[in-house]
């Protein structure tokens, strides 16, 4: 599950740095929503592996420190 999330959250990382870099070389309104679209995506993404990283942390703590 873990590496199926993380492997989630890379792909909608690249996914979304590379849709808003495109986004910025696009002129109109295709090129704006494609940054809007592309950030959304870039902090889904690194939100999705920060979480786990979090999860991941607080399953490495000793039993005494959860309290």
């Amino acid at each position: 599950m873990k590496r199926t999330g993380t492997v989630i959250g890379a792909v909608l990382w690249i996914v979304g740095i590379v849709l808003f870099i495109v986004g910025l070389n696009v002129q109109g309104n295709a090129g704006k929503w494609m940054e809007i679209i592309g950030s959304i995506l870039f902090f889904v993404g690194l939100g999705i592996i920060g979480a786990l990283k979090m999860m991941e942390r607080r399953e490495d703590r000793p039993e005494e420190s959860r309290q």
